[in-house]
C-alpha cells in the first residue's frame, strides 16, 4: 500500500541534497520535521519570519527533567507551525551521559498519521526511526 501523498520537495534534511533529488510521503514529512527542528528562527529564505527552531541550542543551556515538558511544547509550536502538519505531540527525554536529547514525535499531517524519533546532539538533528 502506498504512504500518504504529501506533495514532493527537494531533499533537504539539515542541507540541500546536492542531487536535487524528489522526497514525497513519509520521507517527505520526515524532512520537515527535522527541518522545523533544525533550522534557527529567522534563517529560511523562503520564509524569515516562520516558526522554527534549532533544537541542538536545548543542549548548549543545560538540560533538567523539569525542562522536557517546555522543550517538547516548543517541539510542537514549531512542527505545527507548517501548514502540512495539523497535529503534533512530542514527548521530551534527555540522556546525561551521551549529551543526547530524543524526540518521539506523533503527529497527523495532511495525509494521515506519522510517527518519528529523532536524536539531537550538539552537531546535529538525525532521525532514528521514521
Amino acid at each position: 500500500m502506498a504512504g500518504p501523498d504529501y506533495g514532493y520537495d527537494f531533499s533537504a534534511k539539515t542541507d540541500l541534497d546536492p542531487m536535487l533529488r524528489l522526497v514525497t510521503g513519509e520521507e517527505l514529512m520526515a524532512e520537515i520535521c527535522v527541518r522545523r527542528l533544525f533550522a534557527r528562527p529567522g534563517s529560511c529564505l523562503s520564509n524569515p519570519v516562520d516558526n522554527t527552531l534549532d533544537a541542538r541550542d536545548f543542549l548548549s543551556t543545560g538540560i533538567t527533567q523539569r525542562d522536557l515538558p517546555r522543550i517538547a511544547g516548543q517541539c510542537v509550536a514549531a512542527l505545527e507551525g507548517d501548514q502540512r502538519i495539523f497535529s503534533a505531540t512530542v514527548i521530551a527525554s534527555f540522556n546525561p551521559n551521551l549529551m543526547t536529547l530524543t524526540l518521539n514525535i506523533t503527529g497527523t499531517g495532511a495525509q494521515g498519521p506519522f510517527n518519528l524519533t529523532l536524536a539531537v546532539s550538539q552537531v546535529t538533528v538525525e532521525i532514528l526511526r521514521a
